[in-house]
């Protein structure tokens, strides 16, 4: 039993629809190397709270409840579930569930649309 334990514990933030990371990166070539290197810091994260979050990304921002990540003066919007652990000690690992990749000038109509809701 505590092997699987240990076994959830180590288990890191999982990335859903990284095929949008990819998709933006084989328009924008030169992303690629910044948005390999964003994926591998998500995918090492154990985050529990929004301050985890902070202290991996500092340049990360909440807004409209998403996550914003800025790589390479692109935008990241994310939905963040944070790891937890059941009642019965089980360590459920965290899920980055990624809703757009904007460049910055699409990053900013985005933005202005959900201020105006």
């Amino acid at each position: 039993m505590y092997s699987n334990l240990l076994y959830f514990a180590r288990m890191a933030t999982r990335i859903i629809t990284r095929a949008r990371l990819v998709q933006f990166w084989k328009v924008h070539v030169r992303t690629q190397g910044p948005m390999i290197a964003w994926e591998g810091l998500v995918k090492s994260a154990t985050w529990t709270c929004p301050n985890d979050v902070k202290q991996t990304f500092r340049n990360a921002d909440w807004v409209h409840s998403l996550w914003i990540f800025d790589v390479s003066r692109n935008r990241i919007i994310a939905d963040v579930r944070y790891q937890y652990s059941t009642p019965q000690g089980v360590v459920i690992p965290g899920v980055l569930y990624i809703k757009e990749v904007l460049t910055h000038p699409d990053y900013d109509k985005w933005s202005d649309t959900m201020n105006r809701k």
